[in-house]
Parts: structure tokens; C-alpha cells; sequence
């Protein structure tokens, strides 16, 4: 069997051509083709560095400095100074902080000043759409407050602040958000100013990934509604000619 392979243009072309041929009114309507999705960020921190000791409570490190990055993740620190914790870190005797997850990042870091994250710069348009995830682990000491809040932001297209229990489950955050301009933006992890017990105290992320949706130029075809019509009628054509 011989197959022959026309392209949505080349179809489209035909098509409009037997319309014209045989006196046909032909409209148009718009097609998209897939859209291209990448990943932004992918961090999941497991790269930074944590001592080893036989005390839990001491299993975390301090990074310190605006500008520093958290090893190769793609963010660095805004403000203050950021805790890396192991999985086995406890703040509560007897109960790990995160078992199975690797490393996790304390974003309020140490006194005096609260700390902060930021991504790279990341440009879009107008049309793209974006989907981020990331896992918040609640602040365990009930001492200090029983919540902690986080706010979380990308420039104007997405701003969200989230509060966790000091005895809330670790959970999985998924947004969706859309540009209606083109612009520019980093993606921001800010527990400062949020009535948090102590500047130190704020809910701990693991496994950011952060993914653009880019929409194709759209193509121009006719009709569908009419396609296989206007297919019979050309094969009809033709075959009286």
C-alpha cells in the first residue's frame, strides 16, 4: 500500500483550492499544536552539606550571606541566613523531621534576622502558563506557636501566603498560574513580617520544581466541519475530468 503524507498546510491549501474551484464560501479557524512544557527548577537540595553527629538536634547547618546559593538548586539567599536539616535532623526528641526526604531547607534560618530565598530571573510572555510544586514540613515546637507561615511568590503572577500547624502532616502544594503579559520574575520563599512566633521559626520546603508551559504559534486550516466534504467533492471532481 502507498501512503501519501500532506502536512496540515499543504491540507489546508488543498482544501481551500477545491473550495474556490467550485464556488465554495470557506472559513478559517485556528489550531494549536502541542505545547512545549520545561522545567524552570528542580531542587531538592540533597546536595548541601549537613555534619554527621550523634546529637539529632545538631544535624543541620547554617548558610549565611545575600547572594550565597543553597548549593546547586538555582536559589540563593535574599535575606538573612537559611538552615540546611537532614532527614534525621529533631527538633522533638524521638520524632525525625523529614524520614526518606534527604535534605530539607529552613528558610527562616537563625537570628537576628529572618531569612529569605530567591530563584534566578525567569523571563515569559504573555499566554505561558506555569505549574509549581513544592512540600512544606510544619515548625514541630509548639513552645514558639502552633502555626508558622510562609509566603510564597513569583512577581505578580502568583502570590500565596501558607500556614501550617506545628502538628500538621507534611504536605504537597501544586499551583497553577497563567501570564497575562510579558515580563519577568523569581520565584520567592519569604517567611518574614508574617506574624511568625520568632523571626527563626517558619515551615521548612523540600522538592521545588517549578514548569513553563509555552503555547505554539497557531496555524490557520479550514473548517474541519467541512474538510471531509470538500475531500469527496474534490475526489468527485477529479474523476470526471
Amino acid at each position: 500500500m502507498l501512503l501519501k503524507v500532506f502536512s496540515l498546510n499543504n491540507i489546508g491549501s488543498q482544501v481551500l483550492g477545491v473550495g474556490l474551484m467550485l464556488g465554495l464560501s470557506i472559513s478559517t479557524v485556528t489550531l494549536s499544536g502541542a505545547n512545549a512544557s520545561t522545567i524552570l527548577l528542580q531542587a531538592d537540595f540533597n546536595d548541601l552539606v549537613t555534619p554527621e553527629t550523634e546529637d539529632p538536634r545538631m544535624r543541620f547547618s547554617t548558610i549565611v550571606g545575600e547572594g550565597t546559593p543553597l548549593g546547586n538548586s538555582g536559589f540563593t539567599i535574599l535575606s538573612g541566613s537559611v538552615n540546611a536539616l537532614d532527614e534525621t535532623f529533631e527538633l522533638v526528641p524521638g520524632s525525625q523531621i523529614a524520614p526518606g526526604q534527604g535534605k530539607i531547607v529552613d528558610v527562616a534560618g537563625e537570628p537576628p534576622e529572618g531569612g529569605a530565598i530567591t530563584s534566578t530571573t525567569f523571563s515569559f510572555q504573555a499566554g505561558e502558563s506555569f505549574e509549581l510544586e513544592f512540600k512544606l514540613f510544619p515548625w514541630q515546637d509548639s513552645f514558639f506557636g502552633e502555626s508558622a507561615r510562609m509566603r510564597v511568590s513569583f512577581g505578580d503572577l502568583f502570590d500565596e501566603i501558607f500556614t501550617l500547624r506545628f502538628d500538621d502532616p507534611m504536605q504537597t502544594i501544586t499551583r497553577s498560574f497563567e501570564a497575562s503579559f510579558d515580563g519577568e520574575a523569581n520565584l520567592i520563599f519569604d517567611p518574614r513580617n508574617q506574624g511568625n512566633p520568632r523571626v527563626d521559626v517558619a515551615p521548612f520546603i523540600d522538592d521545588v520544581i517549578l514548569t513553563q508551559t509555552r503555547v505554539p504559534e497557531p496555524s490557520s486550516l479550514a473548517s474541519l466541519g467541512i474538510l471531509a466534504g470538500l475531500g469527496l467533492l474534490k475526489w468527485r471532481y477529479f474523476s470526471k475530468h
